[in-house]
């Protein structure tokens, strides 16, 4: 198993893995922690390269998160909570063989979104997931974020969106979905499926689109509150299922701050 640990300090450092011609993969079929980090930069954005594979994730343990993949397509596991956004710049000292480092710098660039030519999966087994406005995911493929655990959130501060030759889009919380950025699958047919084990919250002037592809957005302990959906010519289905309907659970709420004046 590949482990890389920045210095064990608290709090952890950075970690930039790059790979210019090929893949970035977990050695072993295990649940090991593959990278603890602060911040964690991944990229293996050449044509064919992927990022962990679809049965043997990267395990990681990292704060701050952002990833570029190729059509290999991207699988992540983080262990705890995370944030997708834009990781700073990083800079070591490479040693020459006269022993200097002087003018040997290395400088991997600041990094934002996560991004995949293929599949994309992010799962955490117990922690929320945060997306910041750096922090949009793309994928051409079929794109799951799934924030593990009875209390984990997932909140979206960046668009999520599926290209135009891509998959199906599933969101997936143990505790609320929180939307304050828009949600689209390009492709003529592919579905968006959203759940939550609380509430389903879409924040003023988002929305959830597809290409006349189905749409589901289901609560099973909560409220759902609606923005804009819209499927073309497929269907939407949106259930919010409590054992008693209530203010706190159970409803599906009209989100519009402008009541039945806006569509």
């Amino acid at each position: 198993t590949l482990v890389l640990q920045s210095d064990a300090t608290t709090p952890w450092g950075s970690v930039s893995v790059v790979s210019t011609g090929g893949s970035i993969l977990d050695n072993t079929s295990d649940t090991a922690v593959n990278v603890y980090a602060n911040q964690l930069r991944l990229n293996a954005a050449t044509t064919a390269a992927a990022m962990g594979a679809g049965t043997n994730h990267l395990e990681l343990e990292v704060a701050r998160l952002s990833a570029a993949a190729g059509t290999g397509g991207m699988f992540l596991t983080e262990a705890t909570a995370v944030t997708v956004g834009q990781t700073a710049a990083l800079v070591v000292n490479r040693v020459k063989t006269d022993g200097a480092v002087t003018d040997s710098t290395q400088t991997d660039a600041a990094q934002s979104n996560l991004i995949s030519g293929a599949a994309l999966v992010l799962q955490t087994t117990a922690g929320a997931i945060t997306t910041e406005t750096t922090g949009a995911v793309t994928a051409t493929g079929n794109l799951l974020l799934k924030a593990g655990g009875a209390t984990s959130d997932l909140t979206l501060g960046a668009a999520v969106t599926n290209t135009a030759s891509g998959g199906h889009i599933s969101l997936d919380a143990g505790q609320d979905v929180l939307q304050n950025a828009n949600v689209l699958a390009q492709t003529s047919a592919r579905t968006i499926d959203v759940l939550a084990g609380g509430h389903i919250t879409m924040a003023q002037d988002v929305s959830i689109a597809s290409t006349n592809g189905n749409v589901l957005l289901h609560s099973v302990a909560g409220n759902v509150t609606v923005e804009t959906i819209t499927a073309g010519t497929a269907g939407v289905s949106i259930s919010a299922v409590a054992a008693t309907p209530s203010a706190s659970a159970g409803a599906i709420v009209d989100g519009d701050a402008d009541g039945d004046a806006e569509a």
